[in-house]
């Protein structure tokens, strides 16, 4: 089942996942404060930390739906 998700982006220059949520779509059984790759477009291998799921598919704007990328894979990188 898919599931819609908000996550923030890892900061290395600040040892924290921090800034603005980003959106996400995913069929994984993920939970708050899970650890994620989640693509960008200039870095298909960015590291996030889930910190919103099963959100409401109104969350996402019908102008970029089509944009919104999938989340496949935890982030097992300690």
């Amino acid at each position: 089942m898919e599931d819609i998700v908000f996550v923030k982006y890892w900061h290395p220059e600040f040892n924290s996942y921090c800034g603005r949520p980003y959106t996400y779509k995913t069929e994984l059984p993920l939970k708050v404060g899970s650890k994620v790759i989640a693509p960008t477009r200039s870095d298909p291998r960015q590291r996030a930390i889930v910190t919103m799921t099963h959100l409401s598919p109104a969350v996402i704007d019908k102008k970029w739906e089509k944009d919104v990328k999938f989340i496949t894979e935890t982030d097992t990188e300690v």
